[in-house]
């Protein structure tokens, strides 16, 4: 039989002291408003900043959004919950069990600072955890599989904030209560304390409006022909560093190494790919690896000369098939025809043809014999009467960066 001196108190109001208690009460509810409503604002900072190096808004279902909004509710009002006990803690004047009060209230701060040491840490590499690591397409993406199982988080740090109290007092209801109000009030926060979604979506659908407009506009034509896209690559022409768009270029680029004709769906890819600037990545020190033995690693689409041998398949100049080759040359001979530096009026430029400048620039500087396989290639179909209607795509094109460029001589 226990004496009575083994006996736990009750835990009361007067234990922690009546105003205690409510400064409790009003720190809780402070905290809990202002950490959701910090780390709501947070993500949706980091997501503006996902794409502002020429990438890809992360973007998802508004299903998979409400999980994200529910976690972070529910992750608040635990993380100030604990800050609650640690005050309430640190209040109570209670000499026998005075340890184990300071060590429920060292749990509880630790609590408190553990989980947001491991978000913030995870938040500055912001795929690796809640959000996946490339685009939205890697195995990583924790929170589409399994989503409800992140609220598994907050329940855990609640019983851990009791943990170390109990062995004090006799909590009676307040665990049960308690725990009533952080549903709720969680449940509360979801609902009002969401950041508008649609503020980043409007700012990055307006700055690649061009190439999501050209991607549904090439998409129509195609279908005119016999040709209709999947959804899937409908998807992937609308991102820019995405898997998907890097499987989709290099399936593109391979499908022009051939001595057979290209089925009009890749030209209608290639076009589209070439128009948005895509490319599957960037290789830096590529002069250290010869341009006979490994090719031009900087070049993402199909090489000039073969954009020629596909021309001089077909018979009759005016089939959709020559259209599109002609198409496809023009706008490769557009990405180096830009203008000098100092030449670019840069405060009048949209944001496509700022991106057009530079990406022209990265090009002229990255790669060695293309601007020389153009030149040829333009020159000699530029020749051809066969082929006079097309002129007009075929803009001068003068070889003069000699200082990244090199000549190669095409057998044309």
């Amino acid at each position: 039989m226990l004496k009575k001196g083994y006996l736990k108190p009750t835990l009361t109001i007067d234990t922690i002291g009546k105003r205690n208690f409510w400064y409790g009460i009003l720190l809780w509810f402070l905290a809990s408003n202002i950490i959701c409503l910090g780390s709501n604002v947070l993500r949706e900072t980091l997501r503006l900043t996902s794409w502002s190096y020429d990438g890809d808004l992360f973007m998802r279902s508004v299903e998979n959004f409400n999980k994200f909004d529910l976690f972070f509710s529910f992750l608040s009002t635990t993380i100030a919950f604990g800050l609650t006990i640690f005050f309430w803690n640190s209040q109570i004047k209670y000499r026998k069990k005075r340890h184990i009060i300071r060590y429920a209230s060292f749990v509880a701060i630790m609590y408190i600072f553990l989980p947001l040491a491991i978000i913030n840490r995870f938040s500055t590499i912001l795929w690796l955890v809640l959000y996946p690591m490339e685009s939205e397409e890697s195995s990583l993406a924790l929170m589409d599989n399994f989503g409800y199982m992140f609220l598994l988080i907050p329940i855990y740090l609640f019983f851990n904030f009791w943990n170390s109290t109990v062995f004090v007092f006799r909590t009676r209801y307040w665990v049960l209560i308690s725990a009533v109000i952080i549903v709720i009030s969680s449940l509360l926060f979801d609902r009002f304390l969401t950041v508008d979604k649609e503020i980043a979506n409007s700012i990055y659908y307006r700055k690649y409006s061009i190439e999501r407009s050209f991607v549904e506009s090439q998409s129509e034509i195609a279908k005119s022909y016999g040709v209709e896209f999947s959804s899937e690559a409908i998807k992937a022409l609308k991102k820019r560093e995405a898997k998907s768009t890097y499987y989709l270029i290099n399936k593109t680029k391979e499908a022009f190494n051939t001595k057979e004709r290209v089925t009009l769906e890749y030209l209608f890819l290639e076009k589209i790919i070439i128009h948005n600037m895509y490319y599957n990545q960037m290789y830096y020190w590529t002069r250290l690896y010869p341009v006979e033995e490994y090719g031009e690693l900087n070049w993402s689409y199909a090489l000039p000369e073969q954009i020629y041998y596909q021309i001089k398949l077909y018979d009759d100049p005016n089939c959709i098939e020559v259209q599109l080759l002609f198409d496809i040359l023009s706008q490769q001979i557009s990405l180096f025809n830009v203008p000098d530096y100092d030449k670019f009026e840069y405060e009048s430029a949209s944001s496509f043809e700022r991106r057009s400048f530079y990406f022209g620039r990265n090009l002229i500087s990255s790669t060695e014999t293309i601007l020389s396989r153009l030149v040829q290639v333009r020159d000699k179909l530029y020749s051809n009467e066969k082929y006079s209607m097309y002129r007009t795509l075929l803009p001068e094109l003068e070889f003069k960066e000699k200082r990244y460029q090199k000549w190669v001589e095409l057998e044309l």
